[in-house]
């Protein structure tokens, strides 16, 4: 028997897109892990992106703090677009420079690579 707690229908929009988002950024951080001489501009890359999914997430906590100023409830629709204009705003915010996240984590992905010993390669028919 399935127990279903119905918290799959309880998430927004942002929030699926944001595990999604995070899936995508582990899966590319662990493949950069395993390929050590791999583009720097990947890291850069994936470094904006999860910067741009971290200030995704407080736009949206800030938002849920924010008091309605509208008569009306807004509709499904327009909390859609706000979502989406929210990541799109992250996301600009991040590829020019964001909140310093993206320097520090390329940094430290830099700074590990270079520490990491390099595994000596086998001898022929060893």
């Amino acid at each position: 028997m399935r127990l279903d707690l119905g918290i799959a229908d309880s998430l927004s929009p942002a929030m699926a897109r944001a595990q999604s988002e995070l899936a995508k950024v582990r899966a590319q951080a662990a493949a950069l892990a395993r390929n050590k001489d791999d583009d720097p501009k990947a890291v850069r890359a994936m470094a904006q992106e999860f910067e741009a999914l971290l200030i995704e997430q407080m736009i949206h906590a800030m938002r849920q703090g924010e008091p309605e100023a509208q008569l009306l409830e807004p509709s499904r629709g327009e909390q859609v677009f706000r979502e989406m204009l929210d990541g799109e705003y992250a996301r600009l915010l991040a590829q020019r420079g964001g909140i310093g996240l993206a320097d520090l984590l390329v940094q430290q992905i830099e700074a590990q690579r270079k520490a990491a010993p390099v595994a000596a390669p086998k001898p022929p028919g060893g």
